[in-house]
C-alpha cells in the first residue's frame, strides 16, 4: 500500500514538474515571439526610413553625378569604347569600386582615399584631360563619396546602352542652345534718367534696349540719320541696289512731312520689289555654299543649280515662311501637299532638296545624284 501511495505521489509530482516545465517553456517561447515581433517592427520602421535616405542618395547621383560621368568620362571609361583607358570603367557601380590599373576608383565614405577625387582635383592624373571640372562639380563628387557613393547602376552597361547614354546627354545639352529656345515675351527696359533728346531717340521699343545698353557702357546714341542716309540704308539692305534719283527725292519730301510714315511706305515698297528676293536669296545661297560648279581639279558643273537659285528667289518674294522653306529643302519631294507656283503649273517644293547637292563634290558616283534629281524636277 505504501509502495502504491508512493508511486501515485511520485507520478503526481512528475506531472506537476512536467506541467511547470512546459509552462516555463511556453512562457519563454511567448517572450521570444514577442521579442521577435518587436524587433521585426523596429526593422520594418527602419526599412520604412531607408527608402527616404536611399532615394535622396539616388536623386543626388542621378542629378549631380551620373550626367557628369556620362558627358565627361564615358567617352574613354565605359563600354562605349572597345578598350577603356587604363582599364577603368565608370558606367556601373561594380566597375567603379573595382577600378582600373591603378586600383579602386572610389572608396565609399573616404574621398581622400579615392583615386577619382585625386584625378578630378588634378593632384595625380588629370581628368577630364581637356580641362578641370568646375569647383562646385568636384565638390559634388566629394560629397557623393563621403555619403557612401550611392550608385543604383547594378546592371553592367553594354556598348549600346553606354553609347545611348552619351548621345542622350549630348542631345539634352544641345537642346539648351539659345537658338532652339522658344521666343519669350520681354518687356522693353525704361532707361533712366532719359534726356529729352534720348526720349525722342527711343520711339521704338527696340531703341530702349539699345539705349539701356549704351547707358551701361557710358556711350551716347548716334545722331538721328537724315532722310538721304535712311533711304540709302533701306535700299541697300533690302535690295542691294540704290534708289533712283526720283524716288530718293520723293522720299526726302515725304520724310519732312511725316518721317515715320515715309519710312514705312519705302520699306513696304522695297519688300514688294522682285530685287528683294534676289538680295535675300543670296544670303541663303552663301550659307548653303551655292555654286554653278563644284571646283577642285575637275570643276564639274552643278547641273541645274540655277533652278535652285531661282526657286529661292521666288520663295523669298512669295514670303512663304521660314518653316515652310526648311521643310521643302529637307523633304520637299515627300510633302503630301506640295507648294505650287501661282499658276499651279510648277511644283515648287520638289526643287528644295537640291540643297543636298550643293557644297563639296569632286568626281565619281556622287555626281549621279544630280541626274536623279533633275529627272524628278523635269
Amino acid at each position: 500500500m505504501t509502495k502504491l501511495t508512493l508511486s501515485v505521489s511520485s507520478a503526481s509530482s512528475l506531472q506537476k514538474l512536467h506541467f511547470a516545465s512546459t509552462a516555463r517553456r511556453w512562457f519563454g517561447v511567448r517572450h521570444l515571439l514577442l521579442l521577435l515581433a518587436v524587433l521585426s517592427s523596429f526593422r520594418l520602421s527602419l526599412a520604412d526610413e531607408r527608402p527616404d535616405v536611399s532615394a535622396a542618395g539616388v536623386e543626388f547621383f542621378e542629378s549631380r553625378i551620373r550626367p557628369v560621368l556620362v558627358r565627361h568620362c564615358y567617352e574613354c571609361h565605359s563600354a562605349a569604347t572597345a578598350t577603356p583607358e587604363a582599364g577603368l570603367r565608370l558606367d556601373d557601380r561594380a566597375a567603379v569600386l573595382q577600378g582600373g590599373d591603378s586600383g579602386p576608383a572610389v572608396v565609399p565614405g573616404h574621398p581622400t582615399d579615392s583615386l577619382l577625387m585625386a584625378a578630378l582635383r588634378y593632384e595625380s592624373l588629370e581628368m577630364p584631360p581637356k580641362a578641370p571640372l568646375p569647383a562646385n562639380v568636384v565638390n559634388d563628387f566629394e560629397r557623393w563619396i563621403r555619403d557612401g557613393a550611392v550608385d543604383p547602376r547594378t546592371t553592367p552597361a553594354t556598348s549600346q546602352t553606354a553609347a545611348d547614354e552619351v548621345w542622350d546627354a549630348v542631345f539634352k545639352e544641345r537642346t539648351q542652345w539659345w537658338s532652339l529656345q522658344a521666343p519669350a515675351d520681354i518687356t522693353a527696359p525704361n532707361p533712366t534718367p532719359c534726356t529729352p533728346s534720348e526720349a525722342a531717340w527711343t520711339r521704338n521699343p527696340v531703341d530702349r534696349f539699345l539705349l539701356a545698353r549704351l547707358q551701361q557702357t557710358n556711350l551716347q546714341p548716334a545722331k538721328v540719320a537724315d532722310a538721304e542716309a535712311i533711304a540709302r540704308r533701306l535700299a541697300f539692305v533690302l535690295t542691294g541696289l540704290p534708289l533712283s534719283a526720283e524716288r530718293a527725292t520723293a522720299f526726302s519730301k515725304e520724310f519732312l512731312q511725316d518721317d515715320e510714315r515715309a519710312i514705312r511706305r519705302l520699306t513696304d515698297e522695297l519688300l514688294q520689289s522682285p530685287h528683294y528676293g534676289e538680295r535675300f536669296a543670296r544670303h541663303w545661297m552663301d550659307v548653303v555654299r551655292y555654286t554653278d560648279t563644284y571646283g577642285y581639279e575637275w570643276d564639274n558643273p552643278a547641273k541645274g543649280s540655277w533652278e535652285y537659285r531661282d526657286y529661292l528667289i521666288r520663295a523669298f518674294n512669295a514670303d512663304i515662311g521660314f518653316d515652310q522653306l526648311i521643310r521643302e529643302q529637307i523633304a520637299g519631294d515627300l510633302l503630301q501637299t506640295p507648294r505650287t507656283s501661282q499658276n499651279g503649273t510648277v511644283n515648287e517644293s520638289i526643287i528644295g532638296p537640291m540643297f543636298y547637292h550643293l557644297g563639296e563634290h569632286r568626281h565619281g558616283t556622287s555626281l549621279d545624284f544630280n541626274g536623279i534629281h533633275q529627272e524628278m524636277i523635269n
